[in-house]
């Protein structure tokens, strides 16, 4: 596995290298300062990172420019903020650009590898603190219980067959509900369905 981890302080670096041995037995971390430096090792090997953690106060960020950037030329390669600013909007706004978790550099050692496996298996991850009430708010209130399930294995990726064999029903009764939520998210597609639920921290709920 090949990680690309950027940040301008060597000791956030070192230490979450050191998380990031932990993730299989064959980790690669590659190291960079800036996110120019980042950008150059993304370019250089034909092979792509099978993960990208970028700071997103680093110099040559330019707030999410590096972030828009490096989704716009390789986006099929997971991109993860790391931040020490811990706000909603701003891990809402990361999300909204592609990235696949916002990750304040609060958090601990532990939970930092559960959300990067979290990431590497498809998902999506946002501490709960940066969530808006999911329970309170009236779309989801608005939402079945099927339509829940439905949903949240659509955040984690998965194609409505997979859906449909995984909850035991018929592929045509997924679009069915997926629709309905589209109609009560006042969304037209799975990708703005995704980001809203993500916005309202369904995507976290198993």
């Amino acid at each position: 596995m090949r990680i690309i981890l950027a940040d301008d302080h060597t000791l956030i670096r070192e230490t979450v290298s050191i998380y990031l041995d932990r993730l299989t037995n064959d980790v690669s971390v590659e190291q960079a300062s800036t996110f120019e430096e980042a950008y150059s090792r993304l370019q250089a090997d034909p092979m792509p990172p099978d993960l990208v953690i970028l700071d997103l106060m680093m110099p040559g960020m330019r707030d999410f420019e590096g972030l828009i950037r490096l989704r716009e030329t390789h986006p099929d390669v997971p991109v993860v903020i790391l931040s020490a600013i811990v706000e909603a909007h701003q891990a809402t706004r990361s999300l909204e650009l592609g990235a696949r978790g916002y990750i304040p550099k609060t958090i601990r050692g532990p939970e930092l590898i559960e959300a990067l496996q979290a990431v590497l298996r498809g998902g999506t991850f946002v501490p709960d603190e940066l969530l808006v009430d999911r329970e309170q708010h009236p779309d989801v209130a608005a939402l079945t219980q099927r339509e829940r399930e439905v949903l949240v294995l659509l955040t984690q990726g998965h194609a409505n067959r997979d859906i449909a064999e995984m909850l035991g029903i018929k592929e045509i009764t997924v679009k069915v509900h997926l629709k309905s939520v589209f109609r009560k998210f006042k969304v037209s597609n799975r990708t703005q369905a995704v980001r809203r639920a993500i916005d309202l921290g369904i995507a976290s709920t198993t």
